[in-house]
């Protein structure tokens, strides 16, 4: 139980560094947002409906790909958030039971 346990704070660890690495990312696209916004050109519609944004192809693209990357760091953070969550009642678990063995 004790090396379970101990495997299990390896895991723990390792899903912190990878959280660090999304905040970074997060970070990053922020910054990358605020860019963006001031890149675009509003349009007035020609029927007075809402207005549209004019954007070079070249930074759609960009936004394009930090858009990707924020909904693969939002599932990321989903799955991890629920393997953290198996792995700390796992351990909490483990824990019990060991003391329960003393």
């Amino acid at each position: 139980m004790e090396a379970k346990d101990k495997n299990n704070q390896e895991v723990f660890a390792k899903h912190d560094l990878r959280a660090d690495t999304l905040k970074r990312i997060s970070k990053k696209v922020v910054v990358e947002t605020k860019k963006m916004k001031n890149i675009a050109v509003p349009v007035n519609s020609l029927f007075g409906g809402e207005e549209y944004i004019k954007v070079k192809k070249s930074d759609w693209n960009k936004i394009m790909d930090i858009f990707n990357k924020v909904v693969s760091r939002n599932h990321l953070l989903e799955t991890y958030k629920k393997k953290i969550f198996c792995l700390k009642k796992e351990t909490t678990d483990l824990t019990e039971q060991a003391e329960k063995l003393k």
